[in-house]
Parts: structure tokens; C-alpha cells; sequence
């Protein structure tokens, strides 16, 4: 970690191995000029370390380059092109149409209980309660005496088979 006797935000202005304050006469490594891409000044130090150079210590191209770089461009000033408005869209709803014939929907074959749910609905004979995961309820049945609890859906168990469980008759 670099001592801040040595740098501040903006660059390295003394070189730590020297201890002797930069000069803005240091050979750059890395430099731009006025109508180029901004690249940050950068020189070597005494132990080779490649640094950013504090930007009071930068000539006048560097100087230069940087005010074009702070005004919006990489290089030379370029001209503006005032953005054009975006054309205001309008949602035009279509003309409400007869109705057509509804079809309805007694039942869903993937929502349909199948028959080995059924039949195991069928060898169970007791309710143990309900459970809540992700939304959905499950009903927990099972035989008495048995150690298995089976989690069905609520939505998959005919009322008639849910009453018998619960001890409803």
C-alpha cells in the first residue's frame, strides 16, 4: 500500500524510492496529445512501477487532451447532434366483435386425479392435516398404525374421499 506523502486522487507526484518530488519533465510512458484519445499520463518510477502522474505535474497537450475529454468527446471536439424526439405511440383497441360461443371446461385431464392416486386414497383411512408448500395445499393422509404420510394435493382428493378421511361420514 502506497504512502499518501507520495500521491494524492489525481496521481503520484514524489517518488518513493527517491523520496525527491516529480517533475512534470519526467519521461512518459503512457501520454496524449490534443485531438487524441484521453490516456491518463503515466511515467516510471526509480523501481520500475508504472504510475499515474498527478495531474498538476501534466504539460499543456496533456492539459488539453483531458479538457476535451471532460467536454464529451475522446478527442477533438465534435459536434452535437440534437436527439430527435421519440414519435408518441398511441394504442388504437380494435373494434369489440361478437361474442363468440363459449366453450366450457368441465375438467382439465393434467388437474384430473389419476387412478393410482385413487387407489392409494382408497387404502388410506385416516387425516392427519394439511400442509402449505409453495401455495399449494396438501393434504396428509395415511393408514392408521402405518409410519407412511402421504402428502396429496388438497385440489386432487374428491370431497367425498377427503370427508371419509376426516371422519366426516
Amino acid at each position: 500500500m502506497a504512502n499518501d506523502a507520495y500521491h494524492n486522487s489525481t496521481g503520484y507526484f514524489r517518488d518513493p524510492g527517491t523520496e525527491q518530488d516529480l517533475t512534470g519533465n519526467e519521461e512518459r510512458i503512457v501520454t496524449c496529445k490534443s485531438g487524441e484519445p484521453f490516456a491518463w499520463p503515466m511515467i516510471a518510477l526509480s523501481n520500475g512501477e508504472l504510475v499515474k502522474l498527478c495531474s498538476r505535474l501534466w504539460n499543456a497537450d496533456e492539459k488539453q487532451c483531458y479538457k476535451e475529454y471532460r467536454n464529451g468527446g475522446t478527442s477533438v471536439k465534435s459536434e452535437r447532434k440534437p436527439k430527435e424526439p421519440k414519435p408518441i405511440e398511441t394504442k388504437v383497441e380494435p373494434e369489440p366483435k361478437e361474442p363468440e360461443e363459449q366453450i366450457v371446461v368441465k375438467y382439465s385431464e393434467e388437474s384430473c386425479t389419476s387412478l393410482s392416486t385413487l387407489a392409494l386414497l382408497a387404502e388410506c383411512n385416516m387425516c392427519y392435516g394439511v400442509s402449505f408448500i409453495s401455495g399449494i395445499m396438501y393434504g396428509l393422509v395415511g393408514k392408521r398404525g402405518d409410519n407412511k404420510i402421504h402428502h396429496i394435493p388438497r385440489s386432487c382428493i374428491p370431497d367425498a374421499e377427503w370427508d371419509r378421511l376426516c371422519g366426516a361420514e
